[in-house]
């Protein structure tokens, strides 16, 4: 049923509108009514508004005493104007049947309520006027002339007239099984019928016999349609266009009743009346339709009856062929039912050329074949219409291209799967193999690039992989994938995107946890960024700390799905362990612990990962440190070195941990963090205090004894061990008398001690050392000038200021300026003012 209301609804023409000249007396009124422009109405819903409206001013104009009628002719005019527009809906493609018939039969109903609603009111009237009025009135026949009988009985027979094609419309849009369907069309009919009794309009009259006739046939009363249409017929002209339509619903009979020969006579000689050129596009649809069916009910009516050879079997399907392919060409409906009439002569056709095939066979046939799995034969008629690309079958191009490259994929020729498949998905946007065609495109372009690994096969496999991921939502691959696209992206540099395709990656994937040690490894990168810059934004670093925490407890949680999986995470472990423990060592106390016992015993743990095993051992020095453990710290140093003489790779290591510590006791170096600072300042002494001892006994590393010297004592400085730094300033200088560093660690000392006549000396000496202009010159002229002043030199001090000034106006650096300003300002003016 739902396939023959939608067939009838595409090409029926709408006879609801009366001509204007049989609506006497119709205008528009003012209101609401006015701005309602039916043939706009594009939806369901503004038609649902359109009707409120209507039926609103009815009632307000009945509540007002004004509902004339004039205003009820409007009224009925709109109610006409909606049954057009919803027959117009109700074959639209984009709603499907299910809300035609549901939204349809609605709104017919409250379309009827309308009409019936003025019907009603006129029946009443007039049976008022023949029991009340008719019998005191001395002239009836001239009563009978004024507009008090002549209206209300001129809004009946309109009102009928709509109220019939409103039945007749809503009954293709309700299910046969609906009480209501078989309600409203019994009305319909009776509207018909007083319609065509009351107008004398020949036009009219016939359009509502018509309409009747139609009723009637949806009642499968096909002897009275019949009768109908043979009376329309007889009021007509054979070029009237109705004339053909009633033709064609006798040859619609015909077809529903078994006489397939009448059927066919009918069909032609509505072109004999009515040339196919001149008839309406709609009204050609339907005849080429019924002629398809026709046909095809012919064929199957004589092969059930069976008896006839094999040779007239051939040629009545020959000759059905060749009648239905014409039709086929511009017909989307017909070609469909072309296509299954041809899979059930296949086999009789398979040897035609495709020139006499058609686009439309040549589908049907290649289809039969792969649908056996005979794929070399289905590809022999694929190939053909691939190169023709015919424009017929263009709603079917996107079954053929995902068929034939499913055929080249079991025949392994990935290549041509791709090419095939290549702008698939933005050529059939609505594609329903839309889902198929992303799967076999990635899994052919996969193939393709383990089995050639040049740079134009792993575009398509990104590619391909893009495409999946969009079109393959819910498919079970996605998260693999996702971590597939996050490698490329890594490879090529776009770490945020990449780091976002691995943070989708779910469990599901065989590389879950490589994909959450890449997202942990991001979040350590920024953490560490943020230690370096020294100032931070504590509530994003905070934030990310807990994404990384999030991350830790999701990979802790994970079980391993598949033995690829448990494979994967065997090997990351040890990795995942050092990373992990990198990353507390950005949290406080309690992280701290949980980061150390990841590397306690670790070589232990993974003795294979030898690479690791430095990497863990200067991890669990750190968190010593942090810790306070000061036993454990210098334990782990001494085992790091090594009870043989230290190798090249594990010195750096220690220097590279050394200046580590030595740069995390700057940069936490402020009051509050005092502490800290001092714990990392100690740290690195330690370790310093090994690699000299080292330096100076192993001659390979003994061009570090200087500067380890000099680290060693700036430390002792920051940390106010004067002596210890005195002791290595003096170490320094009797290696290298020369040394500047080291003069100027003395003056800082003597600074301190205020010992102001020998800091005098070493910044004297210190200028001497080093270049003229250089930063180190102006510091050493500044603290020249402040000795000076201590020692009661004052004027002098100021000289030096001044001469430095002269030689060397531009210092560089607004800390040296600030200084010397400062001075200036406090102290030499003061004294030139004494």
């Amino acid at each position: 049923m739902k396939t023959r209301v939608r067939k009838t609804l595409r090409w029926l023409p709408v006879f609801i509108i009366l001509p204007l000249a049989l609506v006497s007396g119709y205008h528009r009124e003012a209101g609401t009514l006015d701005d309602l422009k039916v043939d706009q109405i594009d939806s369901f819903e503004e038609m649902q508004a359109a009707l409120s409206v209507v039926k609103t001013s009815a009632a307000d104009a009945v509540g007002n005493d004004t509902f004339t009628s004039a205003f009820q002719k409007n009224i009925l005019a709109r109610a006409g104007e909606c049954i057009s527009r919803l027959a117009y809906l109700c074959r639209m493609e984009a709603y499907d049947a299910n809300t035609v018939r549901q939204s349809g039969k609605a709104l017919f109903m409250k379309n009827e309520d309308i009409i019936k609603k003025i019907l009603t009111i006129n029946e009443e009237k007039i049976v008022y006027l023949q029991e009340a009025v008719l019998d005191t009135l001395e002239d009836p026949l001239a009563f009978f002339q004024t507009p008090h009988w002549q209206d209300p009985r001129q809004l009946i027979s309109i009102s009928s007239y709509c109220l019939g094609w409103n039945g007749y419309y809503a009954s293709l849009v309700i299910p046969e099984s609906d009480p209501e369907r078989k309600r409203m069309l019994m009305e319909a009919i009776d509207g018909f019928s007083r319609a065509f009794i009351d107008f004398e309009e020949e036009t009219v009259i016939a359009k509502s016999l018509y309409g009747r006739g139609l009723c009637y046939k949806q009642r499968k009363d096909f002897q009275n349609a019949l009768y109908d249409f043979k009376t329309v017929k007889d009021l007509s002209k054979k070029e009237d266009l109705l004339y053909a339509k009633c033709l064609f619903e006798e040859a619609s009979i015909s077809y529903d009743t078994g006489n397939f020969r009448l059927a066919l006579g009918k069909l032609d000689k509505i072109h004999e009346v009515f040339p196919k050129d001149s008839m309406p596009e709609s009204m050609n649809y339907g005849v080429d339709d019924l002629r398809a069916n026709i046909q095809l009910s012919q064929i199957m009516k004589k092969s059930e009856q069976g008896g006839d050879t094999a040779k007239d079997v051939d040629s009545r399907s020959a000759s059905a062929f060749n009648e239905m392919r014409p039709l086929a060409v511009q017909n989307k409906r017909i070609n469909k039912q072309f296509y299954r009439y041809v899979q059930t002569i296949a086999d009789q056709l398979a040897n035609l050329p495709y020139s006499e095939l058609g686009p439309v066979a040549t589908m049907a046939i290649g289809d039969c074949f792969f649908d056996k799995k005979d794929y070399d034969n289905a590809l022999f008629y694929y190939r053909q219409l691939l190169r023709d690309m015919p424009l017929p079958f263009n709603q079917a191009l996107d079954r053929l291209k995902f068929r034939t490259a499913t055929i080249f994929y079991v025949k392994q020729q990935w290549q041509e799967v791709v090419k095939l498949l290549d702008g698939f998905h933005e050529d059939f946007s609505d594609s329903r193999l839309a889902k198929e065609a992303g799967v076999l495109y990635y899994t052919a372009a996969s193939k393709l690039y383990k089995e050639n690994g040049q740079d134009g096969a792993y575009e398509v496999y990104i590619a391909a992989i893009q495409k999946y991921l969009e079109v393959c939502d819910g498919c079970e691959a996605r998260s693999e994938l996702r971590f597939q696209l996050g490698r490329h992206y890594q490879k090529f540099g776009k770490y945020d995107r990449a780091i976002n395709e691995f943070s989708a990656v779910k469990d599901d994937s065989p590389n879950f946890f490589q994909a959450k040690y890449y997202v942990l490894e991001s979040c350590l990168k920024c953490l560490d960024g943020f230690s370096k810059k020294g100032s931070v934004n504590a509530e994003e670093k905070m934030r990310i700390y807990r994404e990384g925490l999030f991350l830790i407890d999701e990979c802790r949680r994970a079980a391993p799905d598949g033995e690829e999986a448990a494979v994967n995470w065997e090997k990351l472990q040890p990795y995942m362990a050092v990373l992990q423990a990198k990353f507390y060592l950005h949290g406080k106390a309690n992280a701290w612990e949980s980061g150390l016992r990841l590397v306690q015993g670790f070589e232990q743990r993974y003795p294979e990962k030898t690479r690791l095993f430095s990497e863990a051992a200067k991890l669990r020095i750190e968190f010593y440190v942090l810790l306070q453990r000061e036993k454990h710290f210098e334990t782990e140093v001494d085992r790091f070195m090594g009870t043989t003489l230290i190798d090249p790779l594990r010195y750096a290591q220690l220097h590279a941990l050394a200046n580590s510590f030595y740069t995390k006791s700057k940069k936490t170096s402020t009051k509050a963090e005092k502490r800290l600072s001092s714990r990392f300042a100690l740290a690195a002494l330690a370790i310093y205090e090994k690699l000299g001892t080292i330096s100076m006994e192993d001659a390979a590393y003994a061009n570090d004894c200087e500067s380890i010297a000099l680290r060693m004592a700036e430390i002792c400085m920051q940390e106010n061990r004067i002596d210890r730094a005195a002791e290595l300033y003096s170490n320094v200088l009797e290696r290298n008398r020369r040394s500047a560093d080291a003069v100027y660690g003395f003056g800082l000392i003597y600074e301190r001690k205020g010992q102001w006549r020998k800091a005098l000396q070493a910044w004297r000496k210190f200028s001497d050392g080093v270049e003229e202009g250089t930063y180190y010159w102006f510091q050493s002229r500044y603290r020249t000038a402040v000795a000076l002043h201590q020692i009661g030199e004052t004027k002098r001090a100021c000289t030096v200021m001044t001469m430095t000034r002269v030689l060397h106006p531009y210092f560089g650096d607004d800390e040296l300026e600030r200084n010397f300003r400062d001075f200036e300002s406090n102290i030499c003016r003061g004294n030139a003012a004494q």
